[in-house]
């Protein structure tokens, strides 16, 4: 390929407007007549444009018309938009650079559309005005360069000009087809059932703790229905939450559907076990800007009280911190402010996460346990003289509890050993439990007793076992249906314990993804999860767990090791009702997360 006249370059970035389209047709031709090929802009480092964009948000605006410092344009690679697409060429320092003019001051969703064809991240800074917003935005894999995505963040544009701009800052950059802008419209509001369209329910108050005037009572088993009319400001994803009663003793489904599209056939109703305790179920859906119609319909069984629809749009965003045992790094993930994102290499076999003291995360390894600043990662205290550890846990008393396992060798039974270290690093005490097998978590209860998981000799009863300060279990709990994770004891005594599938399992076809609620007595109270429940949402094998803060809802880390990498979430959670109303998925990110830490 010939290159192109510099002198041509030369002129063309100082022209501006109607010359700059002239010589622009000019350079095109030239280079049509001395062989081109469409790649043309490659074979030059540097290409200048300067044009201001009124701000719209409906038309896209072109990287390949945008200012480009060390990017190339190109078009070798299908499924663009306009005339090309912008190309980094280094890994850092590389930038696009967009001027939009707003005539309003307000919160935007910046949506830059890419292609990544590599196999890892390849995050960028983003700056509006020269602040940035986010310092590494990911870019992660599309399985192609002929397949393009999205990444977005929010930002604040000002009236005037608004310059923002992508930097590679470390990788080279994706493939950028174009920036688009979309309000970020904040909706939300309550709507009564009482004041929805009914057909067969009837409005009554009978019953006390509903908001409003009354509630709608459906009449039939099938056929009755709840419609709402939710005036939208802009398309988008939306939740829909449904205050509700069941008196009943079995669930009451109920048919949800969004603009006469069914979204769930079987939406779940379960008893709240009386008709004056009222419970929320939720669900997400769609919206089209304008008018929208969302019902709930009898479909076989007569269904619940309804007292209210509460919506907002945009999807839930968390803030929590992950360890990922298969990069062998501590994540701390910000979805409200991508900007402070950061990640940081801890030592291999990680497993446990607790927010200690003085703002630090604790965190075990294979050799021991450390402290992270959950602010910046930055790594404090430490211990790595033991072998084995799976699980770390601070001590009202300021002290360490580690546990470790031994396997069986020379006539010896398989032990876990429960080590309690000072801030020293010294062991103050010891507790074995012999005989316990495929070991993981241990959770001190206030009475010096504590919680671990795993089974005896290997047989595949996963079980949570509570041993006393001497080793001896005083309480045993058979999990059904999967190995243990984690267990922690709650105020009434019940307790909370996780578990994933392990395929041979000492009653084949029995192991699930669940997180229970045993009874002292060993009954199953309630559970979040199960395959069953969910067929489509790629449960691979539950470990840590936390509740999410305001809401009580379920976070449950999906660990994707033993050939799993790749194919499902990385976290998910549950409501009260174990409805799926959350999950993260980012395989560049992270590989194989064991735990996890809500925040917000």
């Amino acid at each position: 390929m010939k290159k192109l006249n510099n002198n041509l370059i030369k002129v063309y970035s100082l022209l501006s407007g109607s010359r700059r389209l002239l010589c622009f047709i000019l350079v095109t031709a030239t280079l049509f007549f001395t062989g081109c090929e469409k790649d043309w802009p490659n074979s030059n480092k540097d290409i200048k444009y300067s044009e201001t964009s009124n701000l719209s948000t409906t038309d896209p605006y072109e990287a390949e018309m945008a200012v480009l410092s060390g990017v190339v344009v190109s078009a070798n690679q299908p499924g663009y938009t306009g005339s090309g697409f912008a190309d980094y060429v280094n890994a850092s320092g590389d930038y696009i650079e967009w001027t939009i003019n707003s005539t309003i001051t307000g919160s935007f969703a910046l949506e830059f559309r890419y292609a990544n064809g590599g196999t890892t991240n390849r995050p960028l800074k983003v700056q509006v005005n020269g602040a940035t917003v986010a310092a590494n935005l990911s870019f992660s894999p599309t399985n192609g360069w002929a397949k393009w995505s999205i990444s977005a963040v929010n930002a604040n544009l000002v009236v005037g000009p608004n310059k923002i701009r992508l930097t590679a800052t470390g990788s080279n950059g994706p493939n950028i087809d174009y920036l688009a802008l979309k309000a970020a419209v904040n909706q939300s509001g309550k709507l009564e059932a009482e004041n929805a369209l009914l057909s067969g329910a009837v409005v009554t108050n009978n019953q006390p703790g509903y908001t409003g005037t009354g509630f709608a009572d459906y009449v039939h088993a099938s056929g009755d229905f709840v419609e709402w009319a939710i005036p939208a400001a802009a398309a988008g994803s939306f939740s829909l939450q449904f205050r509700y009663a069941n008196g009943g003793t079995t669930n009451r489904p109920l048919q949800l559907q969004v603009n006469g599209v069914t979204v769930a056939a079987r939406l779940a109703f379960p008893s709240t076990g009386s008709f004056a305790n009222w419970s929320l179920v939720s669900a997400s859906a769609n919206l089209i800007a304008g008018a929208n119609t969302v019902r709930l319909t009898t479909t076989g069984s007569n269904g619940p009280n309804l007292d209210n629809l509460s919506y907002s749009s945009g999807t839930t965003k968390h803030v929590l911190y992950l360890v990922d045992n298969g990069f062998s790094k501590l994540l701390f993930l910000n979805q409200k402010d991508s900007s402070k994102n950061w990640t940081v290499a801890i030592p291999d076999g990680s497993r446990d996460l607790q927010l200690v003291a003085n703002n630090k995360l604790l965190v075990s390894h294979g050799n021991g346990a450390a402290e992270y600043d959950r602010a910046t990662g930055a790594k404090g205290w430490s211990i790595s003289n033991y072998s084995g550890v799976s699980t770390a846990q601070r001590l009202a008393n300021g002290n360490t509890l580690l546990g470790w396992s031994k396997a069986a060798s020379g006539g010896m039974p398989a032990k876990v050993i429960l080590s309690e270290v000072n801030s020293t690093g010294k062991e103050v005490k010891q507790v074995t439990i012999n005989y316990i097998t495929t070991f993981r978590l241990a959770r001190r209860l206030p009475n010096g007793n504590t919680l671990i998981t795993g089974d005896a000799n290997g047989d595949k009863k996963y079980k949570v076992f509570e041993v006393n300060a001497n080793g001896t279990i005083i309480w045993q709990q058979l999990l059904y249906g999967g190995k243990g994770y984690v267990a922690n004891r709650l105020a009434n005594g019940n307790t909370y314990a996780t578990m994933g599938p392990v395929g041979d399992l000492y009653e084949p076809g029995k192991d699930d993804n669940k997180v229970l609620q045993l009874s002292s007595t060993g009954s199953v109270v309630k559970f979040w999860g199960g395959m069953a429940n969910h067929p489509n949402a790629r449960l691979k094998k539950f470990s840590g767990y936390s509740v999410v803060p305001g809401n009580g809802n379920l976070l449950v880390a999906n660990w994707l090791g033993d050939g799993n990498v790749g194919t499902g979430p990385h976290a998910v959670e549950f409501d009260a009702n174990n409805n799926l109303v959350w999950s993260w998925e980012d395989h560049s990110a992270a590989k194989t997360i064991t735990n996890l830490l809500v925040v917000d």
